[in-house]
């Protein structure tokens, strides 16, 4: 039985730790967290917190009628955004947001701040929105997210989370009864942190690097320029809340996740 056990065990770790298959990421893509905010349509809201970003967007909206669609977009500091529509069914259109530009075949990236909400509306006479049925993130030339990206994520985390949790269990089971150390919270933070990812291989091993610290009692300050950052420039500050941002959102999954495992026994 023990055997099994184990086998299980070191099956639930082999996956966890894959992050390719051959040259293929299982999870592509930069993680944006771009969400869409609740709302009474017509008006879409959205919002990141992944740290500032410089992009373009593009959307596919399904709206409740078949005439012609026109949008207006804005960010919550008031700066006016360039919306491009143009049909792709009678009841389907994209939407390209950017920042103003003389150039309408070119999409000039704007300035997103992390934590601000992006407001999309119909204009006066256009039919209204009924879902959002695609959203596309552009950052650089090689980087981008998008809906299905996210949703693949998200799935990927949750089986991460179950293994996680196979492996928990096959570790006390696998120890019981020679009492051996059961895995602490700080091991499950640090298997948290290992799973972050940045948008470039440096940037993820400063994120992981300056968490880890963090997590040992570090200051943030201190953590940062243990990394020869400096503490007060936007690069460390970007990098310290996108890490902060995508650790408590998984912390809050694990929590959730461990919250309904646990509801099995009652």
């Amino acid at each position: 039985m023990k055997t099994v056990i184990l086998a299980i065990s070191a099956a639930a770790v082999v996956i966890l730790s894959l992050d390719k298959i051959g040259v293929t990421p299982i999870a592509p893509g930069y993680n944006t967290r771009f969400q869409r905010v609740p709302s009474n349509l017509p008006l879409l809201i959205f919002r990141t917190d992944a740290g500032d970003l410089d992009c373009w967007i593009r959307l596919r909206l399904k709206i409740g009628g078949s005439g012609a669609a026109t949008f207006s977009a804005r960010l919550r500091t008031g700066a006016p955004l360039a919306a491009a529509s143009r049909r792709v069914t009678d009841s389907v259109w994209v939407v390209e947001i950017s920042k103003p530009s003389s150039d309408s075949a070119h999409r000039t990236k704007f300035q997103w701040q992390s934590g601000i909400e992006l407001t999309v509306t119909p204009a006066a006479g256009s039919p209204a929105i009924a879902s959002v049925e695609d959203w596309q993130v552009f950052l650089r030339a090689d980087q981008s997210d998008s809906m299905w990206r996210a949703k693949w994520r998200n799935g990927w985390f949750r089986i991460s989370l179950g293994l996680i949790f196979i492996a928990i269990v096959a570790a006390i089971i696998t120890a019981w009864p020679p009492a051996k150390p059961r895995a602490s919270a700080m091991d499950i933070c640090l298997g948290i942190v290992r799973s972050i990812e940045g948008p470039t291989t440096q940037d993820t091993k400063l994120m992981r690097s300056m968490l880890e610290k963090v997590l040992d009692g570090t200051p943030v300050r201190s953590a940062m320029e243990a990394l020869r950052l400096d503490s007060q420039s936007r690069r460390a500050k970007t990098l310290w809340f996108a890490a902060r941002g995508n650790f408590l959102h998984k912390l809050n999954e694990l929590m959730g996740q461990l919250t309904r495992y646990r509801s099995l026994s009652s």
